[in-house]
């Protein structure tokens, strides 16, 4: 009896080490699936703010990049039902709102300018005058001097001071050009000069489109 009588503690205390070594498993365990959860989370966390990120970055980008030529998906849609200008002669074509109407001249400055597309509407409705003309938008062409720049034939064009006007370093469907703002009154309000080929061509308009519609227009002219 007395050995039976010491054996049950022996049990008893195999049995609450057993039970004690039980819950720090259980509790190591516990521990192990709450910090691969915490990881877990933490990529998925991780994941979604590299993927937000990216979203945003595109965004930014593709609001931002900003090319003076037919490449924009944006102008393409508010352009799409435009009527289209070509001149053959001049290598030029571009896009313009259809209740615009379009007409050349030939040398109108003298022999110093060999062409002139303007775009305009009637001045008033129903007025079948010649004169009856609102300019929206113009493209003068030049012939070229020699291996002039841009910027040296606008010079030469003009007789005004440009040297204190804003100018933009453009692109025009590839040809580097020049986009100049305020200017005097020979060019009306905003104007690109770009160079292609044997010309130079001064495309303005006379103050009475806004920058947006200018800009619209320009993105669509193409060589």
């Amino acid at each position: 009896m007395k050995s039976q009588k010491g054996f049950v503690p022996i049990v008893i205390a195999a049995l609450i080490a057993v039970l004690a070594i039980g819950f720090t498993v259980t509790a190591v365990v516990y521990e192990s699936k709450k910090s691969e959860e915490t990881k877990t989370n933490i990529n998925t966390v991780t994941n979604i703010n590299i993927a937000v990120v990216n979203e945003n970055i595109n965004a930014v980008v593709n609001t931002n990049t900003v090319v003076v030529n037919g490449n924009s998906n944006t102008n393409s849609d508010a352009t799409a039902e435009w009527k289209t200008y070509t001149n053959d002669q001049y290598s030029y074509g571009m896009r313009y709102p259809s209740d615009w109407k379009v007409r050349e001249n030939e040398a109108p400055y003298g022999n110093n300018l060999g062409h002139q597309t303007l775009l305009y509407t009637d001045a008033v409705p129903n007025n079948p005058s010649e004169s009856n003309v609102l300019s929206k938008f113009y493209v003068d062409i030049f012939s070229k001097s020699g291996n002039e720049t841009a910027e040296e034939g606008y010079r030469r064009v003009t007789t005004n001071d440009i040297s204190g006007l804003q100018k933009e370093q453009v692109n025009i469907d590839g040809a580097s050009a020049f986009y100049y703002k305020s200017i005097p009154s020979f060019a009306g309000n905003n104007a690109v000069v770009v160079i292609y080929g044997n010309y130079l061509y001064f495309i303005g308009n006379n103050g009475n489109i806004s920058d947006l519609q200018f800009m619209q227009i320009l993105r669509t002219f193409h060589f």
